[in-house]
């Protein structure tokens, strides 16, 4: 650590920066974004040549897990992707890079050749999390309508269209965490947003986890069926506690409420085992996201 004397020339007050750290950003006539802070702290964050952002590229190798590997790519925000090809693996390298593109928003097999494959991500970087989040919910719980729907009549296609609806929650899901990795890794962004986006990565993650549940729900259906009512009470309850943690409107104990009414209901209801178990589960994450709000 150094200790730099603060000059007063006019009016104004200066203080030399670090010759060393100048030169490694390129900042000999650049700029610097300077922002004050609590306690006594002044935030200077480099503005030079630097700033001017090439594309991130994930290079991997064929070998081994490659959907895993292009989907921690995604998530970090990598914009390219390149999928270098070894003799006997382009086939399965191939069907993975098909398979992220159609699981991951915005990527594109863009080039195919002998030795590589490479997969580019073409998303605006400004999408709202919170919207985002908001169709999260609405599209689990048209998971969770057609889950009921499929209990109460056996009806296994009612049952593949949630499994086809759980796929678009984890499309949705994976966009949210690489928007939100982004933002927060942004020396730009204030730490009160930055606590804000966590508490989001979270609710993303028990939404995604609400998706899997009705899917499971919904599976139940070529083994059992069982009269199934009230499915509104849930929902509404979903609907309360996503808004509370979004919005903040001073609803919580209403959002508590509609959550121990559910609980209530579907804890005396007359349902196979498995059936209650995924119900009361579902009502656990809620719980657990209400106390994000």
């Amino acid at each position: 650590m150094e200790v730099k004397r603060v000059i007063r020339i006019g009016g104004s007050y200066y203080v030399a920066l670090p010759k060393a750290w100048v030169l490694e950003n390129s900042l000999e006539e650049g700029y610097v974004t300077v922002e004050a802070e609590s306690g006594g702290v002044l935030r200077v964050r480099a503005l030079g040549q630097k700033e001017r952002k090439e594309p991130s590229i994930a290079r991997i190798s064929c070998g081994g897990e490659v959907l895993r590997k292009i989907l921690s790519a995604y998530l970090k925000g990598c914009e390219v992707i390149e999928i270098s090809l070894e003799e006997g693996c382009r086939e399965s390298a191939l069907q993975a890079a098909l398979k992220a593109q159609n699981l991951l928003v915005g990527l594109e097999l863009v080039e195919e050749s002998k030795n590589a494959l490479i997969l580019q991500c073409f998303i605006r970087e400004d999408y709202s999390v919170e919207s985002l989040l908001y169709r999260m919910n609405a599209v689990s719980i048209s998971m969770l309508e057609k889950a009921f729907q499929a209990l109460s009549r056996g009806d296994e296609e009612v049952a593949d269209e949630v499994r086809a609806l759980d796929d678009r929650v984890d499309r949705l899901y994976f966009l949210t965490v690489r928007l939100i990795r982004g933002r927060v890794a942004n020396p730009l962004t204030p730490p009160e947003e930055r606590v804000r986006l966590v508490d989001l990565r979270l609710t993303a993650k028990h939404l995604e986890d609400l998706g899997d549940t009705y899917e499971s729900l919904a599976s139940l259906a070529s083994r059992t069926r069982c009269e199934l009512s009230r499915v509104e009470l849930l929902e509404d309850a979903q609907r309360l506690v996503l808004r509370e943690v979004l919005e903040g409107r001073g609803r919580t104990e209403e959002a508590r409420n509609a959550l121990r009414k559910a609980r209530e209901h579907f804890s005396r209801a007359s349902l196979p085992a498995a059936v209650q178990e995924k119900i009361l589960r579902a009502l656990d994450l809620l719980e657990d996201l209400a106390d994000l709000a």
